[in-house]
């Protein structure tokens, strides 16, 4: 062969080389130019989902549902996954990697972003697609978005990955607590509204009483996107509105400038200032009203005269516990099981008249119904020690944010044992009143309270004559609520 046209073959070669070359680079960067991350792990969510030897490869058998690691994917694989096509994914196995043929095909939580829509909007088949090539429409909601391109999201949806161009403002990187969380959990002390969207502005979608409530998407730790019997609806832990709450016309008027909030909580938003003047209210509790303004709409102010006002009370100093005198009467119980204290087992409840409604208010001065028992859960005849007293406390249970109650002591009484022997199943009840007053004598502010015995405790008894020992623990009913409401 002459050598110049080995030179002209070898040219030739070089040339086809450095243009594969630049085609496979263009390629990748094509590929890649999307900035999508390969995801950790992919679900199989179908019955069955045949498994490959490679790509376009043998079928070699079906998987069950499951959660498979993804160790790779073809050329170009978030390109298509954009455009809505099947994507091969290489698997790991138990034996060797594996591929799988894929369309919107779900990744770990931890992969996407969680945006809330604030209104609905409109899905997409692509990503600049016009409005006649809707396929329908999503509600406002919280929904996982696999990639953003400016101001297009491609988000999850019972219709596979689509597309949307938000019309309105969205919320996006919402808290989502990871699959080994059980998320946040907040104590609602007051009824709570429920709302589509976290905006507090917009409609109430109903009512939630007070509760534990769990959420593993949230906005600040504030707002808590929960699961309701209507589905998933938001709450907000500032906003409560008054347990007492009364629906009733009358008038006040407002002696200084007034803050209107949107809801019954200062944490609340507000809208605006009320000059001095006279306004109608047609629900109030709690030291709140709730008015109609011709300048605000709807809104609430909070006015409490100052001798009633829960901010400005001073607790005694030192509580000493009174002797409690009251009604006494004596049962015979059959014995049954799960008791938490043994061989006694104490109990504290609130009665509101012969009832016992833990969920009842008491107003400002109202005389608080209170019944103490102690019984013998044993299978035993006991005779309790004459000297064993039982303490009575009542304390004011003070909010002091983020979900936290610190507990300030006004009250406390002292029951001493008078009936000295205990059939097995006998009992000894005390029904007594407090009249709201501090052990200074003051009236106590409106809120929350608990009714408790003093706890933990040794009992001192006898048993056939035999000195004994028990220890009294806190129990479901060794404390009880108490609510006051505002005057």
């Amino acid at each position: 062969m002459k050598p110049k046209r080995i030179l002209l073959m070898l040219l030739v070669l070089l040339l086809g080389s450095v243009a594969s070359t630049v085609l496979n680079a263009a390629f990748a960067a094509e590929s890649g130019s999307t900035g999508m991350q390969l995801p950790q792990e992919i679900s199989l969510t179908a019955d069955r989902t045949p498994i490959y030897d490679g790509i376009d490869g043998n079928q070699l058998y079906d998987a069950a549902p499951q959660t498979v690691q993804v160790t790779g994917a073809e050329n170009g694989w978030d390109r298509k996954l954009l455009n809505g096509s099947k994507v091969w994914f290489q698997i790991k196995t138990t034996n060797e990697d594996k591929w799988v043929l894929l369309q919107n095909a779900p990744f770990e939580e931890q992969y996407y972003d969680y945006l809330v829509l604030m209104q609905e909007e409109n899905l997409y088949p692509a990503r600049q697609a016009s409005m006649k090539q809707s396929l329908g429409t999503i509600s406002p909601q919280v929904v996982r978005s696999v990639y953003t391109d400016g101001e297009y999201y491609l988000i999850e949806t019972w219709l596979g990955y689509k597309w949307i161009h938000p019309k309105s403002s969205i919320i996006q990187h919402a808290e989502f607590y990871g699959p080994n969380s059980s998320g946040l959990w907040v104590h609602l002390r007051t009824p709570t509204p429920m709302f589509r969207t976290p905006d507090a502005g917009s409609e109430v979608a109903g009512m939630l009483s007070p509760q534990l409530v769990q959420a593993k998407i949230t906005l600040n730790n504030e707002w808590l996107y929960i699961d309701t019997w209507e589905g998933k609806r938001w709450v907000n832990s500032h906003v409560g509105y008054p347990p007492d709450l009364k629906s009733e016309e009358r008038s006040m008027i407002l002696t200084d400038s007034a803050i209107a909030y949107e809801h019954p909580d200062k944490q609340a938003r507000e809208l605006g200032r009320l000059t001095p003047q006279k306004v109608t209210v047609f629900e109030h509790g709690g030291g709140w009203h709730h008015i109609h303004s011709d300048w605000l709409g709807d809104c609430w102010i909070y006015q409490i005269n100052p001798e009633d006002d829960p901010a400005l009370y001073i607790p005694p100093a030192a509580v000493i516990p009174k002797e409690i005198t009251g009604v006494k009467k004596t049962h015979q119980y059959e014995l049954g099981a799960g008791w938490r204290n043994y061989p006694f087992d104490l109990s504290i409840v609130v009665m509101n008249g012969e009832m016992i409604n833990p969920e009842a208010y008491f107003s400002r001065g109202q005389e608080v119904g209170l019944r103490y028992a102690i019984r013998n859960v044993s299978i035993d005849e006991l005779e309790l020690n004459p000297s064993t007293s039982f303490t009575i406390e009542i304390t004011r249970q003070l909010d002091i944010g983020a979900g936290r109650i610190k507990p300030e002591l006004v009250w406390s009484g002292k029951i001493p044992a008078s009936k000295a022997v205990f059939e097995s199943g006998g009992s000894e009840e005390l029904t007594f009143s407090w009249d709201q007053k501090d052990s200074d004598g003051k009236q106590v502010p409106f809120g929350n309270y608990s009714v408790q015995i003093k706890l933990p405790m040794t009992i001192d008894y006898t048993k056939a004559g035999v000195s004994e020992q028990g220890e009294a623990q806190l129990a479901m009913l060794t404390h009880f609520p108490l609510l006051i409401g505002a005057p």
